[in-house]
C-alpha cells in the first residue's frame, strides 16, 4: 500500500542523488511511497512501472539496478 512521505529539502543538493538520471532520481521518490517503514517494497519491476511510471517510457529493471 502506497504511504505518503515527505521529501527533505536537502535530498536536491545531494551529490549522490543529483548523479543520478533524471528518471532514476523521480522512480527513487516513487520507491519511497511504494516502501513500508522499513523500506521494504515488492520487487516486481512491472507493477512497480505501473504504480510509478505509468505514462513514461522508462525501463524499471535498468532504474533499480541503479538503485
Amino acid at each position: 500500500m502506497a504511504r505518503i512521505r515527505s521529501v527533505h529539502p536537502g535530498l536536491w543538493t545531494d551529490e549522490t542523488f543529483v548523479g543520478l538520471p533524471a528518471m532514476a532520481r523521480l522512480f527513487l521518490i516513487g520507491l519511497w511511497n511504494e516502501a513500508d517503514d522499513n523500506g521494504v517494497f515488492q520487487w516486481k519491476p512491472l507493477t512497480l512501472k505501473m504504480r510509478i511510471l505509468p505514462g513514461d517510457n522508462a525501463d524499471v529493471s535498468e532504474l533499480l539496478a541503479i538503485m
